[in-house]
């Protein structure tokens, strides 16, 4: 009988030690991963020998311990279940995220409790609270607590928007609320502001493992200490994707049935109706891009089963790349951004229902090129950065 393709599934779940299986459940472990054919390489070790024997013929070669690989990429959804997004849920995929290097933090309810902290002054990119005052006490105490995170402005400005936090800085009684976008008016004790639920995510440098089962068409594949490489892609009008180059130990391969698997099930949200800013400044843009830049070894270790330790990340090298489009220098100079080499912020947020809407922020990102371009008779601006800070280069937020 021929194994079919698509009749595949893949089940993920954190491990509590490195390299050490664990069981994953189809019921809550399942992450609808998009890939092309077979995702699966093995790359084994391979030594040639060259010996002579009294003959041309060169002895077969010799196959050592595994490294494998594999690829796939799930669309930026939030959470929820049965199709239905729920604001402050993890998205299936997020154990993916978690070993690529990325701290979950679930905000269940919106914060303060009532949704209306208070400013006491505003700026057209800052709000001031005193965290003595009322509701506003119930605001974290701890500078950076919402760095990236979505909150939500009302009363000034009169209509409510979600926006990036690009800082939040507590000192004394008062806690600076810096944010990705300007304000016009200013801010001002009129101002409202809530954090909203969310699933927030932000870089680390100890990312966890996990177990991994491949499914196919009654074929089942384990792999222990799995980490990733992850990428995201958000093209204007469509929704976006993350891609997860999967490196793991290989474990065992037996016949066993693709299981049936309980996954979310969530709408893809498309980048339109929302917003993309550089420096604060709207920019019609036709791709995003963010590349986390790993790179990663197996260390050797003659007692592992393979001759390998899970996958260790060693560096990492956040970089991007948009193409806005030519606008005036009076409008936007990238070029003297470019050459001058300070940092700018770059926010991108989309989505329309609670609980499926994507934010992702670089709050420092160095632009390393500028060239025009020419997009269906469009100027643009081929825009390549690097994203600047230790665990702080960017965030992902659904919300």
């Amino acid at each position: 009988m021929a194994l079919r393709t698509r009749n595949a599934a893949m089940l993920v779940k954190i491990e509590s030690t490195p390299g050490t299986p664990v069981v994953p459940s189809a019921s809550t472990d399942g992450v609808k991963i998009e890939v092309n054919g077979n995702p699966m390489t093995f790359n084994p070790e391979i030594d040639q020998p060259n010996e002579v024997s009294g003959s041309l013929d060169i002895q077969p070669s010799i196959v050592g311990g595994l490294k494998p690989n594999i690829n796939g990429s799930v669309y930026l959804t939030g959470g929820g279940a049965a199709s239905v997004p729920a604001a402050g849920t993890a998205p299936e995929y997020n154990d993916l995220l978690k070993i690529g290097g990325l701290t979950e933090t679930l905000v269940a309810t919106q914060i303060p409790a009532d949704g209306s902290a208070a400013a006491a002054s505003g700026t057209a990119t800052t709000a001031t609270f005193d965290r003595t005052s009322g509701d506003n006490s119930e605001l974290s105490g701890t500078t950076g607590a919402y760095d990236g995170m979505m909150v939500e402005l009302s009363g000034n400005p009169s209509t409510a928007v979600q926006v990036q936090v690009k800082s939040y800085v507590v000192t004394g009684n008062n806690a600076v609320f810096t944010f990705a976008e300007t304000f016009s008016p200013n801010l001002s004790s009129s101002t409202v502001l809530r954090v909203l639920p969310q699933a927030h995510y932000k870089l680390n440098s100890a990312p966890p493992t996990a177990t991994i089962e491949y499914y196919i068409d009654g074929r089942k594949y384990i792999f222990a200490g799995c980490r990733t490489a992850p990428s995201l892609v958000v093209p204007t009008a469509h929704p976006g994707k993350w891609t997860f180059g999967i490196f793991g130990q290989f474990v065992s391969v037996s016949d066993a049935a693709v299981p049936s698997v309980t996954y979310q099930n969530i709408p893809k949200p498309i980048l339109k109706a929302g917003g993309v800013f550089m420096d604060r400044l709207a920019a019609g843009i036709n791709q995003f891009g963010l590349n986390f830049g790993i790179s990663g070894t197996y260390p050797p270790n003659p007692a592992a089963a393979q001759g390998f330790d899970p996958y260790e990340i060693i560096s990492r090298k956040l970089t991007g790349t948009l193409d806005p489009q030519m606008t005036l220098i009076a409008t936007r100079n990238l070029m003297a951004d470019f050459l001058a080499g300070t940092p700018k912020i770059i926010a991108v947020r989309y989505g329309s229902v609670a609980g499926n809407r994507v934010g992702i922020m670089v709050p420092a990102a160095k632009y390393v090129g500028n060239d025009p371009g020419d997009l269906q008779g469009i100027v643009v601006e081929n825009t390549p950065f690097d994203a600047e800070g230790e665990n702080t280069g960017a965030y992902y937020t659904i919300y």
